[in-house]
């Protein structure tokens, strides 16, 4: 089975809550993370070496001042 999980970066980094359910589920399969908006791109480097990851998603943006405020 495949777990595809969206991801919490930073902008850098992926954070610790992400990185914890990656290690709960892994067990259950194949580990795939979809990281979204500005710094996705960065932070693929990060997610791609979370042990038990096996592929890294982006869809990156930019910042939307109406989302974010």
């Amino acid at each position: 089975m495949t777990v595809h999980i969206i991801a919490d970066h930073d902008g850098d980094t992926i954070t610790e809550p992400t990185r914890s359910t990656v290690a709960a589920l892994g067990s259950l399969g194949a580990i795939h993370l979809l990281l979204m908006g500005e710094g996705a791109q960065a932070a693929s480097a990060s997610a791609a070496a979370i042990p038990g990851v096996e592929a890294v998603l982006v869809a990156a943006g930019e910042p939307n001042p109406a989302v974010e405020a």
